[in-house]
Formats: structure tokens, C-alpha cells, sequence
């Protein structure tokens, strides 16, 4: 198996550790477990209720008022309301914008490794524009990455197909050419249909050894 030719890299689970416990900090201030805040929130693809959470990943829209009334309805909407949860735009966005998160060493070390040995480096990540700012406090964007695929700042998310294409494309490959790291599921089996190589990440120290190991590092 020839090495790949680029590197392409999720944030959260994968760059930066996950975000997990803050994650279950979120449902507590919500009053309600975990997978039912999170499902109402960030889940819901092809369910038919109105998401603004889907808009601001693909930067349509801010976590502005807005987008809090759209989250209350969503909350309040049958499919949801028998959870008895009602969302806080104000925890939310605090959760969003004011989050602290820690950098994966093993993987930002050989992704520094990859940029320097010649091979393109692509950050994929979904995102929305208020979350930007903890990325780039979170690790050294610039100097990591050749080309960053922000799902605000391009109009798709992952797991559609355009957003796969467009960063082998940002990288100068084809998408068979790249490997591709998520530690969400459901995203690697999006790049996997774009044929796109892709490694599911549970243990962002193995992974870095399996990267090390992909590209001859």
C-alpha cells in the first residue's frame, strides 16, 4: 500500500481532547442526561424539525437571539418536549464561545512532523464562526496546517460529500490520496463514500502511531 499523499484532521476528539466532559458540564446546567440534550441539539438529521445548530455549522446563521428562539421550538416541538428540557441560549453560548479546551500533543506533534516532511496538511472540521476563536487558542492552526476546511466558512459540514472533495482539492490530491481522521463515526463513514481512507479515532496516541506509521514518518 503506497503512503498516502495528504493528511486531513478533525479538531475536537482528534487535534484536541475531547469534548466530552464538557459535554456532559452542558446537560447538567440543562438538568437533563447527556444524550438527550446533546441528540436535541446537535442530532436530528432528516427528522423533519427546524435545526439552527445545522445553520451555524454551515454559517448561515450566528448564536445570536435568533438562533435561540429556533432552539427553544425545537426543544418545545413534539419529537422533544416530552424530555422536559428547555434550551438557555445564554449556558449555550457561554458553552460555545468561552470553552477551554486541551491540545492532543502526540497528534500535534506529528502533524508538525507531516507539514515538515513536505506532506499538505488539512484541518476539516465542523464548526461555527463563535468557535473559531478556542480552535486557535487551542493549537497553532497556522503553523500545523496548510489549509484549514471550516464548515462556517464553506457552506457544508461533514458527513456531505462536498466537504471531503473540496479539502483533497484544498490539499492538491485526490480524495483517494488522503487519509482522513474523525473521531466521530458517522464522518468517517462520509469520507469512506467519496472514497476518501479514513481512521476512526478513539485513542489520539494510537492514532498518531498508526499516522507515523501510514506516511513513513
Amino acid at each position: 500500500m503506497s503512503a498516502p499523499r495528504a493528511g486531513i484532521f478533525d479538531f475536537g476528539g482528534v487535534m484536541a481532547v475531547s469534548p466530552i466532559s464538557r459535554m456532559h458540564w452542558l446537560a447538567e446546567q440543562f438538568g437533563a442526561p447527556a444524550d438527550v440534550v446533546l441528540g436535541t441539539i446537535f442530532g436530528g438529521l432528516g427528522d423533519g424539525v427546524d435545526n439552527p445548530w445545522h445553520d451555524a455549522e454551515r454559517g448561515l446563521v450566528a448564536l445570536d437571539a435568533d438562533f435561540g428562539r429556533r432552539m427553544v421550538a425545537r426543544f418545545a416541538h413534539p419529537n422533544y418536549s416530552h424530555h422536559g428540557v428547555r434550551f438557555d441560549m445564554a449556558v449555550f453560548h457561554e458553552w460555545v464561545a468561552g470553552a477551554v479546551n486541551e491540545p492532543e500533543i502526540e497528534m500535534v506533534s506529528v502533524v508538525r512532523d507531516l507539514r515538515a516532511s513536505g506532506v499538505p496538511t488539512v484541518l476539516l472540521t465542523n464548526s461555527v464562526r463563535e468557535f473559531r476563536p478556542v480552535i486557535e487558542r487551542t493549537i497553532p492552526v497556522p503553523e500545523l496546517f496548510d489549509h484549514v476546511v471550516d464548515s462556517c466558512e464553506v457552506g457544508m459540514r461533514k458527513p456531505e460529500p462536498g466537504i471531503y472533495q473540496l479539502a483533497a482539492a484544498r490539499a492538491g490530491v485526490s480524495a483517494a490520496q488522503c487519509l482522513f481522521l474523525d473521531d466521530h463515526l458517522g464522518n468517517v463513514q462520509g469520507a469512506l463514500d467519496v472514497g476518501m481512507p479514513a481512521l476512526h479515532v478513539t485513542i489520539p496516541s494510537e492514532a498518531a502511531v498508526i499516522v507515523r506509521e501510514r506516511f513513513g514518518l
